[in-house]
């Protein structure tokens, strides 16, 4: 009981010891910040964190101020710096930006857009850098512990550590376009269904504008095609491989999709490994 205290209280905890193990390579020393989702995709704004589904009286927590963006102290610098930072984050910013101009030419332009779009990408370091961020959000009770089992975080450290690995095939990663600024990670978290024998879609999500990501592990059964989400299969051994990313335009998912199932879905989460980000909103005051 005492443990499930802890994690409710630290459920929001950004901020992470200044020495633990790193979320990513697992070395054990100074950790540094981690700006989730980078800097390069706009999260630069002093931002408030706090949990997907609100506070109430039996989870008490009050939201976080994270200035210059949302971050986490859970990774060392140089996994931070130098393998995210110079060698991957580039390649996730760039595909940023190309989705972003195109939706200023078109507002400007004021055409329909099509069904489709086609951009411009670096599959395997756009990959590791989405990835990398991730290990490293809500991280804070993980940098404590030296030898935590986790199957899915340990495939994807070795995948991000590698730059000629492939994607584990226990992964699949789905994507879609998702047009909103609030930042939503939910980790180590599962979609079940009334009536279906525990079978769940167990995975890591991770939403950001222009992206929505499900990480999903070791999928039994093809409970996720009827959410009709694409998958980014484009992961080589090829490090700087090129390709082309398709984003769908049209009949997106809703805001609050996957955590908000339908029909016969439920969502099931750990409590401190889920939190959202949003900008600060200034008061301006009266004059």
């Amino acid at each position: 009981m005492a443990d499930y205290s802890k994690n409710i209280n630290e459920r929001l905890t950004n901020r992470g010891p200044n020495v633990g193990y790193c979320a990513i390579c697992r070395t054990h020393g100074p950790l540094t910040k981690d700006h989730v989702p980078p800097k390069g995709c706009g999260n630069i704004n002093d931002s408030v964190i706090s949990h997907v589904y609100g506070n109430n009286s039996e989870k008490p927590g009050r939201p976080v101020l994270s200035q210059g963006g949302s971050h986490f102290r859970t990774i060392c610098g140089r996994c931070n710096n130098t393998l995210l930072g110079t060698e991957y984050d580039p390649a996730l910013s760039d595909a940023v930006r190309g989705v972003e101009a195109y939706f200023r030419v078109a507002s400007a332009s004021r055409l329909t857009l099509p069904r489709t779009q086609l951009f411009d990408y670096q599959p395997n370091r756009f990959l590791r850098s989405m990835l990398g961020h991730l290990l490293a959000a809500n991280a804070v009770p993980d940098v404590t512990e030296k030898d935590r089992v986790i199957p899915l975080d340990d495939a994807l450290r070795a995948y991000v550590l590698d730059p000629s690995a492939t994607l584990p095939d226990e992964v699949c990663v789905y994507y879609w376009f998702y047009p909103h600024r609030r930042r939503v990670v939910m980790k180590h978290s599962a979609m079940g269904f009334f009536g279906g024998n525990g079978a769940v879609i167990y995975g890591h999500v991770f939403k950001f504008f222009p992206f929505g990501f499900w990480v999903v592990w070791d999928e039994q059964g093809d409970r996720s095609k009827r959410f009709n989400l694409r998958r980014l299969t484009d992961s080589s051994s090829v490090i700087s491989a090129s390709s082309r990313l398709l984003l769908d335009l049209s009949q997106l998912p809703p805001a609050n999709f996957p955590e908000a199932p339908t029909d016969n879905g439920m969502w099931l989460v750990t409590d401190y490994r889920v939190s959202q980000a949003e900008d600060r909103t200034r008061r301006i005051p009266p004059i």
